[in-house]
């Protein structure tokens, strides 16, 4: 994997920001905004894409993704787009100096189940995140670990923060998917201030 060789983040504000990722492999835009709902995600793997509309959904923000590049794997993709994300949440943190900068919630769909605490303030690098993923079908694990752990690594790397994560993926990506997205949406906003 190719690391970033820059991130350039544009109109941040309390409640939008927008990120682009550059490298010599991998092009990246990402833009967030909770003035608006919807999606409009191309990143060239459906499970990432699934992963940023269940998000959108859960936190009722706008989503916007679209990534290109050269021989990129579906897990780069993942974390990628999470870093974008991570980054673009710092910013409107950064703006609002109300949002507490933390928030936990638990999602639980059928035998899905998700955990997520997060801070964004207080680190200096990128912090440390401590995931747990076990049980569910081999459908599930796989999303888990090559889509949903990456995309969490690079958030958690994006808000320059730490993260606790449990995960019980379940029978069906779709479910797991959700399931994620949700805890991770609810914790997300709870760290903006906002109201659920």
């Amino acid at each position: 994997m190719h690391l970033p060789e820059r991130i350039i983040t544009e109109g941040q504000g309390k409640d939008s920001c927008s990120a682009r990722l550059v490298s010599d492999s991998f092009y990246g835009r990402l833009s967030v905004d909770f003035g608006r709902e919807g999606t409009s995600c191309s990143s060239g793997s459906k499970d990432v894409d699934m992963i940023l509309e269940s998000f959108a959904e859960a936190t009722g923000a706008r989503i916007e993704f679209s990534a290109k590049g050269a021989a990129v794997e579906s897990m780069d993709i993942a974390k990628h787009s999470g870093l974008l994300l991570g980054t673009c949440l710092r910013g409107m943190i950064s703006k609002n100096k109300d949002a507490p900068g933390q928030g936990h919630a638990v999602h639980v769909s059928g035998e899905s189940v998700a955990s997520i605490a997060l801070t964004a303030r207080g680190a200096q690098e990128g912090g440390p995140i401590n995931m747990q993923i076990a049980g569910g079908s081999d459908e599930a694990l796989e999303f888990a670990r090559d889509h949903a752990a990456p995309f969490l690594e690079g958030l958690c790397e994006g808000i320059e923060g730490d993260m606790k994560a449990f995960f019980r993926p379940g029978e069906s990506k779709k479910l797991a998917s959700a399931c994620i997205s949700s805890s991770l949406g609810r914790a997300v906003k709870r760290s903006l201030g906002r109201s659920e």
